[in-house]
C-alpha cells in the first residue's frame, strides 16, 4: 500500500511538471507568487485556475482543509502581465456558537463537489468527440453520415488540481458553460458545470 501511495505521488508530479511545460509559466510563476507549493499540500484541497484570456488575468480559488475538518478557502487575483498577485481574499468557517448557531458546513460543500466527479472528470479536449451534432443524409441517393463540430471562442480557461486523501486529478476545461449551453446531455460538462454553481453560490465569485 504505501509503495503504491508513493507510485501515484510520483505520477501526479510527473503530470505537474507536463502542466507547467504545456502552459509556459502561468501556473508556476502564479504559484510562485502565491507562496504555493507545486503539489498540493492537504489530503483534501482543490485548486481552480481561472484564466482570462481576454484580459491576461487568472483568478484562483483554493479550498482546502488543514486538517480535523480545519477548512479554509483562498480566493486569489494574479496580473500575468506584472507577474504578481494583486489581491487576496480568506474566507474562515466559524464553529458554531450562541451569535452564530447556524455556521456554513465546509464539509457539506466539500462533498458537493465531489458529487460533481472531480476527483475522475477528464480534460474537455478528450471528450471533444461528443461535442457534434451527427445526422444522417442522403447524398447522391446514397446515406451519408455528416459530423458537424461545435467550437466557441476561447474565453475562459479553466484548469483544475484536486487531493481527496489518495486520489490526485488534474484537468483543463475551456469556456464550459458555452460548451453546456450547446451539448447540455453530456455528462461531463453536466459534472462541470455543477462544480461551478457550487461555488458561485457557496462564494459569490464567477457570477458571470
Amino acid at each position: 500500500m504505501c509503495f503504491k501511495f508513493f507510485y501515484m505521488r510520483i505520477v501526479f508530479f510527473i503530470l505537474l511538471l507536463t502542466v507547467f511545460k504545456g502552459f509556459g509559466q502561468d501556473i508556476f510563476e502564479v504559484n510562485k507568487s502565491l507562496g504555493l507549493s507545486e503539489n498540493l499540500e492537504y489530503e483534501r484541497e482543490i485548486r481552480i485556475y481561472k484564466d482570462f484570456q481576454n484580459t491576461n488575468n487568472v483568478e484562483i480559488f483554493r479550498m482546502y482543509d488543514k486538517g480535523n475538518n480545519n477548512w479554509k478557502v483562498e480566493i486569489s487575483y494574479y496580473a500575468k502581465d506584472y507577474k504578481q498577485c494583486t489581491k487576496k481574499d480568506v474566507i474562515d468557517f466559524p464553529k458554531e456558537s450562541a451569535s452564530n448557531p447556524k455556521p456554513r458546513d465546509p464539509q457539506l460543500i466539500w462533498f458537493n463537489m465531489l458529487l460533481a466527479d472531480i476527483e475522475y472528470l477528464p480534460n474537455l479536449q478528450d471528450i471533444k468527440y461528443k461535442l457534434k451534432n451527427s445526422t444522417i443524409e442522403k447524398i447522391d441517393g446514397k446515406n451519408t453520415l455528416l459530423k458537424k463540430v461545435k467550437t466557441v471562442p476561447n474565453v475562459f480557461s479553466y484548469s483544475i488540481f484536486v487531493r481527496n486523501a489518495k486520489v490526485n486529478n488534474y484537468f483543463v476545461f475551456n469556456d464550459p458553460e458555452k460548451y453546456f449551453d450547446l451539448f447540455p446531455d453530456v455528462n461531463e460538462l453536466v459534472s462541470f458545470n455543477k462544480l461551478l454553481s457550487v461555488i458561485r453560490n457557496e462564494f459569490n465569485i464567477w457570477k458571470n
